[in-house]
């Protein structure tokens, strides 16, 4: 009976210390890619390529999205003069934007070691490798690596990345 007891104890402390360690473990997601995206400093740019695209209400729509969005240091990449010539073509920024956004749902413990062609709601196919915990991204010759895996949505994930493909 003693053993019995010291092993549900320190079952119910695993889980729970297993809960603390991982904030989003266990926490149902309340907010929407959209809403995500507008909360997020380090995402001020995509935001603002998301409204000079038309593309916001793609990001707050249901559904089961994955989206991997590049970080302010990634747009800073690009040199001004084409960001702002993408940024003024809104057709052109649709078509960037859309290829870092698949039509479903893939958090990373769903992405199979390896590379894994997957097709982006902008018709484009693109590479997602898979080597341990670490998942780079390559379109053509570009390619980035995911930051920040499994940021949950209502309407699905987001992967934060370091280059826009």
């Amino acid at each position: 009976m003693f053993f019995k007891i010291i092993v549900s104890i320190l079952f119910f402390q695993s889980m729970s210390s297993f809960g603390a360690s991982n904030p989003r473990a266990y926490r149902k997601p309340i907010k929407s890619i959209a809403e995500m995206l507008s909360e997020n400093e380090s995402l001020s740019t995509l935001l603002t390529a998301v409204e000079a695209a038309d593309l916001g209400t793609v990001f707050s729509d249901p559904g089961e999205f994955t989206v991997f969005a590049p970080n302010n240091e990634a747009f800073e990449k690009i040199p001004p003069s084409e960001l702002s010539a993408l940024l003024s073509d809104p057709e052109g920024l649709s078509a960037v934007l859309l290829r870092h956004v698949l039509p479903k749902k893939k958090p990373a413990e769903a992405i199979l070691f390896g590379e894994n062609k997957l097709l982006t709601c902008g018709g484009d196919t693109i590479i997602v490798s898979r080597y341990w915990r670490q998942l780079n991204i390559s379109y053509e010759e570009k390619s980035a690596f995911v930051l920040e895996q499994d940021i949950r949505a209502t309407n699905g994930v987001i992967h934060i990345i370091d280059n826009v493909i």
